[in-house]
């Protein structure tokens, strides 16, 4: 076996893989000098980390197929012994991280990590599929991000801790911030990683489905302020006093037929008349706390926020001073109204969490 010299690294001494990370930029060619455009230039590389071969390729199914498949850095290793391999889009902190812990090097390895250093290890353990290898170290990594709430002070941070705890599988955590999305934030995941430009390989469906979820949320809320709007539209009479007159039976049962349906008839107009007032003092109440008019398309939602869309439903108050005259039956209405309103949406707040990691990953199989 060729000896591999030149290591500022060394993960096993007796190591025949030589992996370069971290390209310093500009290049230098092999005349010595530095250059963008000679075609002989390779790079140059700050981290030069000797390992081993066989662990490398048991952690990880991708180095196996490198190292022991029939690419040409497989020949060469076989061929002459040893290998060097550039790595020069893995990020050089991450990488060495990961590779203390598929060589065992749990003492080299930090006990507290940047979210975004987390980030890194997590695209790195998500490509060459060797998360198992992390996970110990990523359940100790998480407790002072969670401890602080690191992951809630920017969007960046938030969609950077949702692919985190999906590749180290951290359901708990993986709900709560897939929650947050869904309860606080006036768009979904899809365009937080658009918005700022991250190149996190979450994905798709879990994308989709965080950002379906968040929808669906809003939609439910609205469909209860709709369906009770629509009582005051329909045939049905809300109106109390009018509702109770017609209960009654006739005093005169020798009446003329014609004449009580006629009357009867007169009745329920009036009663319509109530619920037309009912409904348009109930709508203007409704959009001095900006919920009325509802949404009716997916992109009217964008702003809608769910958490700020349950606390102005149990604000909403019937305002005596409005310049819309209501009489005391009618108030009453509205107060009951509301009060199943706010029954309704509670039940819709207790049940709205995050995605369910486990079912997604069964599921969708991703």
């Amino acid at each position: 076996m060729t000896r591999i010299s030149g290591a500022n690294f060394i993960a096993d001494p007796d190591g025949d893989l030589l992996i370069l990370l971290g390209p310093i930029t500009p290049p230098i060619s092999k005349t010595g000098e530095s250059t963008f455009h000679e075609r002989n230039s390779i790079w140059a590389y700050d981290s030069r980390v000797l390992v081993s071969s066989k662990d490398m390729s048991l952690a990880s199914p991708v180095f196996k197929i490198m190292l022991e498949g029939s690419f040409k850095e497989s020949l060469e290793l076989k061929t002459m012994g040893s290998l060097t391999l550039p790595l020069p889009e893995d990020d050089p902190v991450a990488m060495r991280i990961l590779i203390d812990l598929i060589h065992g090097h749990g003492d080299c390895v930090p006990k507290v990590v940047h979210i975004h250093v987390f980030t890194a290890l997590a695209i790195l353990a998500d490509y060459y599929q060797c998360s198992a290898v992390a996970e110990v170290c990523a359940n100790l990594w998480k407790r002072k991000i969670v401890e602080l709430s690191l992951w809630k002070r920017s969007e960046t941070r938030l969609a950077c801790w949702i692919y985190v705890t999906w590749v180290f599988n951290l359901s708990v955590e993986f709900e709560e911030a897939t929650g947050s999305i869904v309860r606080q934030f006036p768009y979904g995941l899809g365009e937080i990683i658009a918005r700022n430009q991250l190149e996190l390989p979450i994905p798709t469906t879990v994308i989709k489905k965080v950002d379906e979820y968040r929808q669906a949320a809003l939609e439910g809320v609205i469909g209860i302020l709709d369906v009770t709007l629509s009582r005051f539209q329909g045939d049905n009479l809300e109106c109390p006093v009018v509702r109770h007159m017609l209960s009654i039976r006739p005093g005169n049962p020798g009446r003329a037929s014609a004449e009580l349906t006629h009357a009867r008839r007169t009745m329920y107009d009036h009663g319509k008349e109530c619920d037309a007032e009912v409904l348009e003092y109930f709508t203007k109440t409704l959009s001095t706390y900006s919920l009325f008019p509802l949404p009716r398309n997916p992109e009217d939602y964008r702003d809608w926020v769910f958490d700020k869309l349950i606390e102005k439903v149990h604000s909403v108050e019937v305002n005596n001073g409005s310049c819309i005259r209501i009489r005391s039956h009618q108030k009453a209405v509205i107060d009951d109204t509301l009060e199943k309103l706010r029954v309704s949406v509670a039940d819709i707040d207790r049940e709205t969490f995050g995605l369910d990691m486990a079912s997604l990953k069964v599921h969708f199989n991703v």
